[in-house]
């Protein structure tokens, strides 16, 4: 919600004795001292027919938001078992390594 002059509304609860407890859109006197917008949340909600178009493109988002989630989830999966991979590669080269040095695999020594 923003008031005719592009400033944003704040979801507001009402404090008076007719309408305690009931959320509105208003303004804060610090964002726009030029006009005094106001409207009930639930008035909001029962005046506005959301565009056809719009909830078309509203829920292709929501199924984006869906597919990404899904994708980052494989994605974060996948560099997991990479590195888990790549770990466990690193340790046997590591101890294929070690192990021709323990078992005679290096050069004699001459002591003497």
């Amino acid at each position: 919600m923003v008031c005719s002059h592009g400033d944003k509304a704040v979801l507001r609860v009402s404090g008076t004795k007719e309408n305690p407890g009931r959320r509105f859109w208003g303004l804060s006197p610090l964002r726009c001292g030029e006009c005094d917008f106001f409207c009930w949340a639930n008035q909001e909600q029962e005046n506005v027919q959301e565009d056809p178009e719009k909830a078309k493109l509203r829920r292709k988002v929501l199924f984006l938001k869906i597919e990404l989630r899904a994708f980052e989830w494989r994605l974060k999966t996948a560099v997991l078992v990479a590195l888990i991979g790549w770990m466990l590669l690193f340790c046997l080269l590591l101890q294929k390594l070690g192990g021709n040095s323990h078992h005679g695999g290096g050069l004699p020594l001459n002591l003497g």
